[in-house]
């Protein structure tokens, strides 16, 4: 399905998948997709994120992308530092990575935090002023916001 209307790409890296969708400024999901992560992780896991990215980039009119990481990252490097349940991640500049992929914007953040946010605009902390978010998938994560 091609989507002709301005787009976000999500990306979610998880242990063992990598989520994505093309989703409206208003958190419309108008296009999903989803692999298994390469278990040997490394440069080949990198390579399916960006893969799926421009996989869903050729889908719609993508303003930027965003990716959630079950990882410790640093903001100001937007870069993966280590994710602890994808083998061989280590000082990844993942968004720099994706920006020179598909030409766009790219923003980096931490799973917890991304999926805190999320509850908190469209789901089920929409109007809650403190929000702590849980996230336990192949690892535990959580973000706040306070």
């Amino acid at each position: 399905m091609s989507v002709h209307r301005r787009v976000a790409i999500a990306l979610d890296v998880g242990g063992t998948k990598i989520a994505g969708a093309l989703v409206t400024r208003d958190g419309r999901i108008l296009e999903r997709a989803q692999v298994s992560l390469d278990a040997r992780g490394g440069s080949r896991a990198v390579r399916q994120v960006l893969a799926l990215a421009e996989r869903l980039a050729a889908e719609g009119d993508a303003l930027g992308v965003g990716v959630a990481v079950p990882a410790v990252i640093d903001r100001a490097r937007r870069t993966v530092v280590w994710a602890p349940n994808i083998r061989g991640w280590r000082r990844v500049a993942l968004a720099e990575l994706l920006e020179r992929s598909l030409g766009l914007p790219a923003l980096l953040e931490q799973d917890g935090h991304a999926a805190a946010i999320g509850e908190s605009w469209r789901g089920a902390a929409r109007g809650v002023r403190n929000v702590v978010m849980l996230v336990i998938g192949t690892g535990i994560g959580g973000g706040m916001i306070l």
